[in-house]
């Protein structure tokens, strides 16, 4: 299985790879992305050779195109239909919460999170 992992941070991606590889949902492929523009040219192209993703975790503020943005795109050009798709974010408000979940978000993990956070909000999804 493969997983998109889009953040502006580094820092923030590996953590999230590692929480995601410490949960065992059998992930064994990471592609990093460092805003929504650089994951949707990431989509067009595995879309081109018949690739997909099973998880997309993406930040919500990013500099170029911030997630909610990405999703949103992501669903206007139906990339990716059958991904599990994850928001981190720090925004909480109601507003963002149904503009995710409008846009496709199953979930959302709140900053700062911990590995066992990832694991509790991931790791279900591949179990239903």
């Amino acid at each position: 299985m493969r997983a998109l992992l889009i953040d502006d941070s580094l820092l923030l991606r590996m953590m999230v790879e590692r929480s995601i590889r410490a949960a065992g949902i059998g992930i064994d492929e990471f592609v990093h992305a460092t805003n929504g523009k650089d994951a949707l040219q990431v989509l067009l192209t595995d879309r081109r050779e018949g690739k997909k993703f099973h998880l997309i975790v993406a930040d919500t503020n990013m500099p170029v195109m911030s997630g909610l943005e990405f999703l949103e795109q992501v669903q206007a050009l139906n990339l990716s239909p059958t991904s599990k798709i994850v928001m981190v974010t720090t925004e909480n408000s109601e507003e963002h919460l149904v503009r995710a979940r409008a846009a496709g978000s199953r979930a959302n993990i709140s900053k700062p999170f911990t590995p066992e956070q990832i694991k509790s909000i991931v790791g279900p999804l591949f179990t239903r």
